[in-house]
């Protein structure tokens, strides 16, 4: 195969053309999984990324992609932590009801798909992977906890339910930072310890005005602040 072929098939997939991905499969100008040498992505993983969905449950079902397993590229990341990166809900959804398991593996930074999906504020995501029994407080290679995640990030949305869920906000890192160090403003650390005591103290009203709270801070201050790995905290997933 040459890489003019797959080339053509990875514009393919991200211009959802599927009559041309087919085509170039079954005149085995391409092959089903069509590695790309820089990263390691298979043609599910640009599925995935371009978010479409057709071609990428053609490649699921009809042409049996992880038939020999369940891919992984270069930095060891699997289909659940690529969905979670790129917020493919759907994609997600198919390939974890497929391959279970693979919700409790991790890539090369310790990184699990509850890590991203906190990162990235997909609250579906995080409460389908709490319910598959994931540990709230897992850890990365760094000893970040997805609440860790979701403070540096600015979600408050997924910092209430994680805390909802018994996440500990007092769980350090490494480096001896906890989420709440992690917290992107003032006002979202405020929050946030406002949210436990009203949780410790059972007042359900205060509470959700606090999680709508949290999460206007989340619109507001966006999530784009960078925390450089070399400072031993997080790091974006782009």
């Amino acid at each position: 195969m040459s890489e003019e072929y797959a080339h053509i098939l990875r514009n393919a997939i991200a211009e959802h053309n599927l009559i041309t991905v087919k085509k170039l499969i079954s005149e085995k100008k391409a092959t089903i999984q069509c590695p790309n040498p820089e990263n390691g992505w298979n043609s599910l993983f640009y599925a995935i990324r371009y978010n479409a969905q057709e071609i990428f449950n053609y490649l699921m079902f009809d042409a049996k992609h992880e038939i020999n397993g369940c891919s992984k590229d270069f930095q060891k990341n699997n289909a659940a932590i690529i969905a979670a990166k790129y917020k493919n809900l759907d994609a997600f959804n198919v390939y974890v009801e497929l391959f279970p398991d693979i919700v409790y593996e991790v890539n090369n930074d310790g990184c699990s798909p509850l890590h991203i999906a906190a990162q990235n504020g997909m609250r579906d995501m995080v409460i389908k992977l709490l319910d598959m029994n994931i540990p709230g407080s897992i850890k990365d290679k760094e000893g970040n906890t997805p609440l860790h995640y979701a403070s540096a990030w600015n979600q408050g949305d997924i910092i209430s339910l994680l805390i909802e869920r018994n996440c500990s906000l007092e769980i350090k890192n490494n480096a001896g930072w906890t989420p709440f160090d992690f917290a992107y403003s003032l006002d979202l650390k405020q929050s946030m310890k406002a949210y436990v005591n009203e949780i410790c103290e059972g007042q359900r009203t205060n509470i959700e005005n606090l999680k709508v709270g949290m999460s206007i801070q989340s619109i507001n201050f966006g999530s784009n602040v960078k925390i450089e790995s070399s400072s031993n905290s997080l790091r974006q997933y782009y």
